[in-house]
């Protein structure tokens, strides 16, 4: 009976043990200075993974979890754990990489804006109209829009209505344009 009750709490032991084993992560992300590093483009991807990928490339390459037409794909900053949501369509193809951000807070906003302004080129902001309309509720996100329509940083509103969330867009060149007419208009 010792023994037993002795390889239980070894047992015991072991699984409190591996819970607070730190978790290896597959996609570090390096901390670099490239913040304010301006881009080339087109865009071909976003931390490494290429427009041109298909679901299960990534799924492999990048140890991602598959979900429908999503893929998320956990980065690692050496702080904090990051998800890039991966939407493909029908045939396959990705058309859109999304990195939820949070909560809108303005200092953050102004200061990620400039960021993408220097990295990318600012091509479309709200007008004084449109900021108008989404701040008396008529209008549920705001877009600002970057390198040729690649970029997005768009706050939005929760499906309450009660929070502002924001949410940075990476396009293939082709879909990024249309999205950026599309929010032109």
């Amino acid at each position: 009976m010792p023994m037993i009750r002795h390889a239980f709490m070894l047992l015991a032991l072991l699984v409190l043990c591996a819970c607070d084993a730190p978790k290896i992560y597959k996609n570090i992300i390096p901390s670099e200075v490239n913040d304010f590093k301006e881009e080339d483009l087109p865009l071909r991807g976003y931390r490494g993974i290429l427009f041109t990928m298909t679901k299960e490339e990534v799924i492999q390459k990048f140890s991602c979890q598959q979900y429908e037409q999503t893929v998320g794909c956990p980065f690692f900053d050496g702080e904090k754990e990051d998800m890039v949501w991966l939407t493909f369509n029908e045939s396959g193809r990705m058309i859109v990489m999304k990195k939820d951000m949070g909560y809108f807070r303005e200092a953050d906003a102004s200061l990620m804006i400039d960021r993408l302004t220097k990295k990318y080129t600012l091509a479309y902001e709200p007008s004084s109209g449109v900021l108008n309309t989404y701040n008396i509720g008529l209008k549920d996100t705001l877009s600002y829009v970057f390198g040729n329509g690649q970029v997005a940083y768009q706050i939005g509103r929760s499906l309450n209505k009660k929070n502002q969330l924001v949410n940075i867009y990476f396009f293939p060149p082709d879909v990024g344009a249309t999205f950026l007419e599309s929010v032109r208009r």
